[in-house]
């Protein structure tokens, strides 16, 4: 069974490298990441497209209205 991990993001840099890390050492390997940034100004983003070789990632950037 896959699962969709769906995390929502603002500015959320300082805890990225921590949670995709966990990620990477977990046993159940079908999943995937979904990141919703709520227009983060730190570099949320690219930290996620970082780890994009080594996980099944995808953001969604969010433009505010």
């Amino acid at each position: 069974m896959h699962i969709t991990i769906l995390c929502n993001i603002y500015n959320e840099a300082h805890n990225l490298p921590d949670f995709l890390d966990s990620l990477l050492v977990q046993t159940y390997k079908d999943f995937s990441v979904m990141f919703v940034d709520d227009g983060s100004v730190d570099h949320s983003v690219q930290i996620i497209a970082s780890y994009r070789s080594l996980l099944d990632l995808s953001c969604i950037e969010i433009d505010h209205c």
